[in-house]
């Protein structure tokens, strides 16, 4: 992973610079460890969660707070 995406996983670094990325980055991880403790599982999630944010928009951000 570059660093760029290490820090887009985190919310350090937003495409639109949306303020509850962070929040919603931390609900994605604790989803993960609380559905599974294996690394594939964890490892999916996060890969997940950073293609979501690299296509993020208003649209989509609901649909995902509409899903999770």
């Amino acid at each position: 992973m570059t660093i760029l995406k290490i820090l887009n996983l985190f919310g350090v670094i937003s495409i639109q610079g949306i303020n509850t990325t962070y929040i919603i980055n931390i609900l994605l991880i604790l989803k993960a460890y609380m559905m599974s403790m294996q690394n594939i599982a964890l490892s999916f999630w996060i890969t997940l969660r950073i293609i979501v944010t690299n296509i993020m928009n208003k649209t989509a951000r609901t649909m995902i707070q509409m899903f999770f």
